[in-house]
């Protein structure tokens, strides 16, 4: 009796610990980013130029950026949570080369920019990019948000209750509890979160149209969570649901050329 009371006893601590653990260093198990400083050049875009974003706290944020091409849309474009712009690169190559202008940020701790990634600070580093947009007097009805992964959650957050030219979500999730519940099910992580990103809390506020785009196979944001943000989604939205893609090779499956045609169908 005492022996398995012990054992209950470690069990417990043991888990209780491991709960510690998780709360503590949740923000590493949730941001990958590589602090190498890019540059358009390295990854064969020289036709986009380095320039510097300014945080509403103070930080100086390295993004890449080219102006629109006459009659183009400019994307404003959030990446996931790991890497850096370069590995980027493949992906925004192919809106660069049909005409359209195109904003990359850098969020701060990522490719070399100071400051630590939180929900909170990717959301200023976010609208600091809008406002440099604006400033360049790009307009909010040629603007297109673009939200990859953990972008996604940046980009409906800065798309609330604008009119922009379109929203287009990248594997996107309802919201960052319902996937690290899914992920760690056997912890209260619901309850241990700092950073919640609750899109599906958001969607309806949406007033632009929205592209969806998902791979069937996707296990990091399994397809579940974007059918629960499609389907709480106001309209006009389309989806793309890629049978055999998972999280990382949409574009491998011509992703880009779908987003390029419905961008080119509402605009016309």
């Amino acid at each position: 009796m005492r022996l398995l009371l012990n054992i209950s006893i470690l069990a417990v601590a043991v888990y209780c610990g491991l709960v510690l653990l998780l709360y503590i260093f949740q923000r590493n198990l949730l941001y990958h980013p590589s602090t190498k400083n890019s540059k358009p050049a390295d990854y064969s875009i020289s036709e986009m130029a380095l320039v510097e974003i300014i945080t509403s706290d103070g930080l100086k944020l390295d993004a890449w950026f080219k102006e629109a091409e006459e009659g183009k849309q400019t994307i404003l474009y959030f990446h996931g949570n790991a890497g850096h712009l370069g590995h980027r690169s493949i992906k925004v190559k192919k809106y660069l080369d049909a005409g359209f202008g195109l904003l990359l940020l850098g969020y701060r701790g990522y490719g070399g920019n100071s400051g630590k990634p939180s929900e909170k600070k990717l959301y200023i580093d976010g609208r600091a990019a809008l406002s440099f947009l604006i400033k360049y007097q790009v307009p909010l009805s040629n603007t297109i948000i673009y939200g990859e992964s953990l972008g996604t959650g940046v980009a409906v957050e800065i798309a609330r209750n604008l009119r922009i030219n379109c929203l287009v979500l990248e594997a996107p999730f309802s919201s960052m509890t319902d996937v690290a519940t899914h992920h760690f099910f056997y912890l209260p992580t619901r309850f241990l979160l700092k950073d919640h990103y609750n899109s599906i809390g958001k969607i309806n506020e949406i007033t632009a149209p929205i592209f969806f785009v998902h791979g069937e196979m996707d296990t990091v944001v399994p397809w579940k969570f974007g059918k629960r943000l499609y389907d709480a989604a106001p309209q006009p939205k389309e989806l793309l649901l890629i049978e055999n893609a998972n999280h990382n090779n949409l574009y491998e499956f011509s992703a880009s050329n779908a987003i390029i045609k419905f961008i080119e169908r509402i605009n016309k």
